[in-house]
């Protein structure tokens, strides 16, 4: 008896030893097709497993994979809704045995994701079963518990190298954004988020930083607080509203713009032939915009020490734009532009309309050292 009380805890000991450690020395390639029909499953996406995938226990659990490829739904332009060189997880193991899932933090290596707006007014991305996921859809107990995953947070996802793109079907815009560099964390699938890192998009570079409640499934609608830093120039923008996508990619919030030094930034982006303008700029305002249009409302801009408000919308297809500029108080035309020191001072109240092949002005009263010089 004594033998076995001392024999049956070692036995326990090297036998969970073995299931710890025995796991590094398998071939998880096996279970390639158990993978590929959770995910499924689970988001009625296709998985493709292109490269090796392994799984180890010890010092925590760990899961990789290479060459990882999520096919884009049916109607999608792209092949490929998700795909890249390698994933790597690491989770904490204790949850695991209340069937909760805390992952410590993954990798993405040089991931590209193509999201699209189908003509359905739907993101490509949106599955019925991920609908169903997330709370867009109802759906009844026993699928439910069919399908739901465990409980899942996210201390950090780190990006290397990714790559954005969007294509909206209906207008044919596309945007595509590279080279990002990002840390993520995020105490649930949906949010809310955390963000910071860096990215390139059309020839400029810029810094980011984001944090976002949760993710509204029902109302396909996120609310961030995001600050760019552009470069050249160290140009800053910082939006905090809404963003939508339930019909269209759009949102609304407030707007605001800051050039330390407008001549520098100028000369930096390669914009030559303008003497003066070493002052910085300030902008805020409200902006309403979606892929067909933008509104920017009520905006207060400074320029140096001199103040004007307006207002500006656009639309994209026909182009046609509508601006209101007007000067707060006298405006220092000699400091701001010395190549026009015929004119000192000035003032005006302006409303410009145009459609990208000509420029009217609709109301106008424009005074220069105190003069008027017309309008109508």
């Amino acid at each position: 008896m004594k033998r076995a009380l001392i024999i049956v805890p070692f036995v326990l000991v090297v036998l969970l030893a073995v299931a710890l450690v025995a796991p590094g020395f398998m071939d998880w390639n096996q279970y390639k097709g158990q993978a590929q029909q959770q995910v499924k499953t689970y988001t009625g996406l296709d998985l493709e497993l292109a490269g090796d995938i392994g799984f180890t226990i010890l010092p925590s659990p760990r899961f990789m994979a290479e060459g990882v490829t999520i096919k884009a739904p049916e109607g999608s332009k792209s092949e490929t809704l998700v795909a890249f060189e390698r994933l790597d997880v690491n989770v904490d193991l204790m949850p695991l045995l209340s069937q909760k899932l805390s992952i410590k933090y993954i990798t993405l290596v040089k991931p590209h994701v193509n999201l699209e707006m189908l003509e359905t007014g739907k993101l490509n991305a949106m599955t019925p079963e991920l609908e169903a996921l997330t709370g867009g859809e109802q759906q009844d107990q026993s699928q439910s518990a069919k399908t739901a995953p465990p409980a899942i947070s996210l201390d950090k996802i780190v990006i290397d190298d990714g790559q954005f793109s969007y294509y909206d079907h209906k207008t044919k815009a596309e945007t595509l954004i590279r080279n990002i560099n990002a840390d993520l964390m995020a105490k649930t699938l949906f949010g809310p988020y955390q963000a910071n890192g860096s990215l390139f998009y059309e020839g400029n570079s810029a810094d980011f930083d984001l944090q976002a409640e949760k993710f509204d499934a029902k109302a396909q609608q996120l609310n961030p607080k995001l600050k760019l830093t552009l470069q050249p120039g160290d140009i800053e923008l910082s939006y905090a509203g809404t963003l939508n996508f339930k019909e269209t990619v759009g949102g609304q919030g407030a707007l605001s713009l800051n050039i330390p030094n407008v001549a520098k930034a100028l000369e930096q982006n390669k914009i030559s032939g303008i003497n003066g303008l070493n002052v910085p700029l300030k902008v805020k305002g409200l902006l309403t915009a979606d892929t067909q249009k933008a509104d920017y409302r009520d905006f207060e801009l400074s320029l140096g020490e001199n103040a004007f408000t307006g207002s500006f919308g656009a639309l994209v297809d026909p182009l046609k734009y509508a601006l209101e500029l007007k000067t707060q108080k006298t405006a220092n035309i000699a400091e701001l532009l010395p190549d026009l020191a015929i004119f000192k001072k000035g003032t005006f109240n302006l409303k410009v309309e145009g459609d990208g092949q000509t420029t009217k002005i609709h109301e106008g009263i424009i005074k220069l050292d105190g003069e008027p010089v017309g309008g109508h």
